[in-house]
Order: C-alpha cells, then structure tokens, then sequence
C-alpha cells in the first residue's frame, strides 16, 4: 500500500468516525424529544385531573 493510498485510507476512516458521532449524537436527541413527548399527555392528563377535582369539591 502506497503511502497516497494510506493517507486516503485515513482520511476516510477520520470521515466515518465524524458522520458516526454525528448520527449518534442526531439519534440521542431524537430520543431525548420522543421521551418528552411521551410524558406530555401524562402532564396533561394530571393536570386536567386535578382540575376537575378541584372543581366537584368547589361545586360540591
């Protein structure tokens, strides 16, 4: 292997190592916004809840 293909070689492989931590990067913060989403409706869900507890013992 000449030293032109070696240099080639590496400057792909540091290529692939760049767009790997990037995509894993990408995929991390994809999953950290699905996991907030997630909890949303639980968020809502509690707070609507609460709300109409609140409202029957004020009415009742």
């Amino acid at each position: 292997m000449s030293d032109r293909d070696e240099l080639e070689l590496r400057k792909l492989s540091v290529e692939i190592d760049h767009l790997t931590t990037g995509t894993r990067k990408l995929v991390t913060e994809i999953l950290k916004l699905e996991r907030e989403r997630a909890l949303y409706p639980v968020v809502v869900g509690t707070g609507m809840l609460v709300a109409f507890v609140g409202l029957f013992k004020l009415f009742s």
